[in-house]
């Protein structure tokens, strides 16, 4: 919501760029064409093998037994009548097809080209190190762009001046921030 709310009051220009495969962003009403979403999206599907190098909208609905954790359905590849899969990035995912996700990519560095400025503002919310996609991104859009990032994370949350570290949860951060612009 926030987030949202000072897109639209201070006119601002912006990317999301994430790790996370669930498509909230789209869900909370930002533009598709603002997203780069670096490890896929469970919202598509792919071929297990895969056969091709289809991708397509998962529209299906699934069941899950709670006791055996199974679901009762299991997509299959219109193709090739193979096992489907989320199209998303697993470790060691040498199938994975990223063209949706190289799109998005494209889409971001075009933007980042005719957005360059000295005054960006890099909001990283929640990005730890186990994992550290996100983290690298963000350190290089910094350089890139001479922007200052500001860390979010109630517990990995150092970062060197003259970037600004919010050892905070991510709501709670967002609320300072905006109790602050205020």
């Amino acid at each position: 919501y926030y987030l949202q709310e000072w897109i639209e009051k201070f006119s601002l220009n912006y990317f999301i760029i994430t790790s996370n495969v669930d498509g909230q962003f789209q869900k909370s009403g930002f533009d598709e064409e603002h997203i780069y979403e670096v490890h896929g999206s469970i919202h598509y599907l792919q071929c297990f093998m895969p056969c091709c190098k289809k991708i397509w909208k998962n529209n299906f609905k699934f069941n899950i037994n709670e006791n055996t954790m199974c679901s009762d359905f299991v997509p299959t590849c219109p193709f090739c009548g193979n096992t489907a899969r989320p199209n998303i990035l697993m470790f060691g995912d040498y199938s994975w097809i990223s063209d949706r996700t190289d799109m998005q990519e494209s889409n971001f560095y075009k933007w980042l080209n005719s957005s360059l400025n000295n005054d960006s503002i890099i909001l990283e919310i929640g990005a730890g190190t186990a994992v550290p996609t996100i983290r690298h991104f963000t350190d290089k859009l910094a350089n890139l762009t001479n922007g200052t990032i500001v860390r979010i994370n109630p517990n990995e949350y150092t970062i060197e001046e003259p970037h600004i570290s919010l050892p905070l949860r991510a709501l709670e951060a967002l609320e300072v921030i905006n109790n602050s612009l205020k």
